[in-house]
């Protein structure tokens, strides 16, 4: 089941990362057109994903971000820990960047916003021409190539050479990230180093807590099968060992929703059901 805001007339494109130096970065790239029709735009509720993104937004955009209470045309969120409301304009386009967990750290030298700042206008990390140069840029691509060239140009030009990064908890994170959060903290690291220098490593590189983003990753899952499996049964979920119990589900679903997971059917969005089918 899914609201009014399956009408929403939305088109997504997913775009692959080109450049062979960019990959140990970057998952990929999305990009989203919104319909002609003012009538068919609303809210849209997006779960967190778990990876930090560079954003664009051009065309019909006039507050479609604000920060600080000024508007702006670009942002960078964070490994964000709760659900998102989105109110696209008709006529409107976003393009997203994906980093991997600590590709953005990794690329530009920069934590990402973390829990307590979800997210900050793309001008306080970028050179304002650079910045307004690439989304004037961006809006007059024809193709999806040349957007993916535009793109990758940006970036190539605002990366930040010589930033120490540490491969190998790169790899743990990795591994977290494909266990879904599912994941014994103390065992993957193994005794080979300290907690706290892992939480160091975290809270630097990722701008969350192990903890933080393990949870993160396993309420996404759950958004995932709850859009891609609608009948799955609730049991199934909980002693799968994701939770401990029911209990202790519906209050950590709640803590990123505000909702029981039984309402949450209400914020199902058709562009959402495509990020993750």
């Amino acid at each position: 089941m899914m609201n009014n805001e399956t009408k929403l007339d939305i088109t997504l494109t997913v775009l692959e990362v080109k450049y062979e130096s960019l990959k140990p970065y970057i998952y990929n790239y999305w990009l989203f057109i919104s319909s002609e029709k003012p009538n068919l735009c609303a809210a849209i509720t997006a779960p967190p994903l778990g990876f930090p993104m560079l954003q664009f937004v051009f065309g019909n955009c006039e507050s479609y971000y604000q920060i600080r209470n000024k508007n702006t045309t670009s942002i960078i969120t964070g490994i964000y820990s709760k659900h998102a409301t989105l109110t696209p304009a008709p006529k409107m386009g976003l393009v997203t960047i994906n980093f991997k967990p600590y590709g953005f750290y990794n690329f530009f030298g920069k934590t990402p916003p973390n829990g307590t700042q979800d997210s900050i206008d793309g001008y306080d990390i970028f050179k304002k021409e650079n910045l307004n140069s690439a989304i004037e840029n961006i809006s007059i691509t024809e193709t999806n190539d040349e957007l993916v060239n535009c793109l990758e140009d940006f970036l190539c030009k605002n990366q930040k050479v010589n930033v120490k990064k540490n491969d190998y908890f790169d790899s743990l994170v990795d591994k977290i990230f494909a266990k879904k959060g599912l994941i014994d903290i103390d065992k993957l690291i193994n005794e080979k180093f300290s907690i706290r220098t892992f939480q160091r490593y975290f809270s630097k590189v990722l701008g969350v807590s192990p903890k933080t983003f393990s949870r993160i990753l396993r309420h996404k899952y759950i958004i995932q099968l709850m859009y891609t499996k609608p009948n799955i049964s609730w049991n199934d979920l909980c002693f799968q060992g994701f939770y401990f119990d029911q209990s202790h589900f519906i209050k950590d679903f709640k803590d990123f929703t505000k909702c029981k997971p039984t309402e949450y059917d209400y914020l199902k969005t058709s562009i959402i059901y495509e990020l993750f089918k």
